[in-house]
């Protein structure tokens, strides 16, 4: 027996009439109308890699504005970096303390001319985030994403990122007579295979073949235990009689930043 159609009521408040029924010809254009829009969004998100470039023009807007009007701030930035040029044509040496930066952990930064770059390339450093801190008026979450931002731009100008003025690959290259570059070659020419066959830099099997399971790799037993579009939680088997009643975090923390801004 043929099912009779049922009049699906209209939401309260949505008058009746041509174009505000369910599959009306008003609501199928507005579907298409967000679709459009939805492309659109995805297409900036692909270029940009997924950041925001309203919210990021909108944190600069606000920094720039008010640190324009902050010329207690300019004072004290102008100061420090004629201090460090007064420093630097006396021939005294600064007092580089690095905080910690693995990048010029390797005793050949602390010969000339290597030392010059170094302390030159943390006081940009310190100068940009100096600038991005404490600007008055700024929101916490621009003054956030400034720091960031700045962060990021002066670590591409960082000089161990150029080997012709890195001490260790220049040392590297003495030592190995150039076959460094060949094996880093080796290993660019494979990231941009898994790549074009739609896996991660990294990933491919040659690399991990030499890799014993178990030894070189971890094999703890263990289960998904939840997962959504952005995390999967894994819950690994205990391998000993007695466990903490709460859970450990690991000391891998590279994806914990990006699971915060996310």
């Amino acid at each position: 027996m043929p099912a009779l159609p049922v009049s699906t009521p209209l939401p309260t408040g949505v008058p009746a009439g041509p174009g505000f029924g369910r599959e009306g010809p008003q609501t199928s254009f507005d579907a298409i109308l967000m679709r459009l829009d939805r492309a659109v969004y995805a297409a900036f998100a692909h270029t940009s890699g997924g950041g925001s470039p309203t919210a990021l023009a909108l944190a600069w807007l606000d920094w720039a504005v008010h640190f324009a009007c902050s010329p207690g701030k300019h004072y004290a930035l102008a100061t420090g970096v004629l201090a460090y040029w007064q420093c630097l044509t006396m021939g005294v040496s600064s007092d580089y303390r690095g905080d910690g930066d693995p990048r010029f952990d390797d005793s050949g930064w602390g010969h000339w001319p290597f030392n010059m770059l170094r302390d030159g390339f943390a006081q940009i450093e310190s100068f940009w985030q100096q600038a991005t801190a404490g600007v008055r008026g700024v929101s916490p979450r621009n003054e956030q994403v400034m720091n960031f931002v700045a962060r990021q731009c002066t670590d591409m100008l960082s000089p161990a990122n150029c080997w012709w003025l890195n001490p260790q690959v220049l040392r590297a290259i003495g030592e190995t007579g150039g076959h460094n570059f060949v094996k880093g070659a080796r290993n660019w020419l494979e990231d941009q295979e898994d790549l074009l066959e739609g896996r991660v830099p990294g990933s491919s099997i040659r690399r991990f073949a030499p890799q014993q399971l178990g030894c070189d790799v971890a094999a703890t037993p263990g289960k998904v235990v939840y997962r959504n579009l952005l995390i999967e939680v894994i819950q690994y088997e205990p391998r000993t009689r007695t466990v903490w009643h709460e859970p450990v975090p690991g000391p891998e923390r590279q994806n914990s930043f990006t699971s915060r801004e996310l």
